[in-house]
């Protein structure tokens, strides 16, 4: 269902999933964005399926991603 690479899959899960800085999950989410590949409102639900995020972690650094979109698009308008 999700169009990332073995490879990409790989270094988002290696050492410690959940303690990435947020930098590192604003890029899974903003690849998994640009693929295309599905609604981003069910990011949480891979990042808890497929990576082992804790649900409500996973949901918390989804919303992170979202504020910080927003402040980087209110930055530039």
């Amino acid at each position: 269902i999700i169009n990332y690479s073995k490879q990409q899959k790989e270094v988002y899960m290696a050492n410690d999933t959940i303690k990435k800085p947020d930098s590192e999950w604003f890029t899974f989410l903003t690849d998994l964005r640009d693929s295309g590949a599905i609604n981003m409102m069910g990011a949480p639900r891979i990042m808890h399926e497929e990576m082992g995020v804790p649900l409500q972690e996973a949901r918390d650094i989804f919303t992170r991603w979202t504020k910080h979109l927003t402040e980087q698009r209110d930055a530039t308008d």
